[in-house]
């Protein structure tokens, strides 16, 4: 593991509350003055106070780091494709969301964000599929599903007409290729020749977007090494 995915992984791992001593200093987005020794017990965030933070960290992210990593890297639309029951490599930064989460780059200072599938936070998207295609990503009735209700993303993607279509499978960078074989194919189906052959690899916007730090986890990064230290 390079060392930008090793303090990805602690930072995210801070927040789900395995590291609950360092982030109970973090006292908001402002850079903290860092303790010289290591809080007492009873000053350790509960469990609830560490997901608020994480949750946080999650939302500033997408708000602040996403839009810079897709317009450095000439992506219009990132499709991030999730298959529940299946860890993803992103879900540190996603939490539980799963089926086709879709970024779009539309001008203006923030990024589209909506997700086909479930399990999603609120704050973390703007626009949300509908109950049908959510059950069908899911498998409900595979057997007798009509692939028709895929019709519903693939309108939503060609009202945006993408010119790059970011998708997360790269030959090199294990972090980029979360989706499968079988998911890949599904999704040239859903999209159809002509958006197909805009897809690219996310594998630049992902590294991007996980490397370039916001400034609550710089300050739980290093409250966490004054700990270790």
């Amino acid at each position: 593991m390079y060392l930008p995915c090793a303090i990805e992984e602690l930072i995210m791992r801070l927040g789900c509350g395995l590291g609950l001593l360092a982030l109970s200093l973090i006292s908001g987005p402002a850079l903290t003055t860092v303790a010289a020794s290591a809080p007492p017990q009873s000053d350790v965030l509960t469990a609830k106070a560490s997901g608020e933070i994480l949750h946080l960290m999650r939302k500033e992210k997408l708000d602040l780091i996403l839009p810079g990593a897709m317009r450095d890297n000439n992506v219009d639309m990132w499709i991030h494709v999730v298959r529940e029951g299946d860890p993803d490599p992103m879900a540190q930064q996603f939490g539980n969301a799963w089926g086709y989460l879709v970024f779009t780059d539309r001008g203006g200072d923030r990024i589209e964000r909506a997700l086909f599938g479930g399990g999603g936070n609120r704050d973390f998207f703007d626009i949300f599929g509908s109950r049908e295609i959510r059950m069908a990503i899911a498998g409900y009735d595979y057997g007798d599903q009509d692939f028709s209700v895929y019709d519903e993303l693939r309108d939503f993607i060609a009202a945006r007409n993408p010119e790059t279509i970011a998708v997360n499978t790269s030959d090199w960078l294990a972090i980029a290729d979360g989706i499968s074989h079988t998911q890949y194919v599904k999704l040239e189906r859903i999209l159809g020749p002509e958006y197909s052959a805009r897809i690219v690899s996310a594998e630049n916007v992902i590294t991007d977007f996980r490397v370039r730090r916001t400034q609550r986890e710089i300050v739980a990064f290093a409250n966490a090494l004054e700990i270790h230290r």
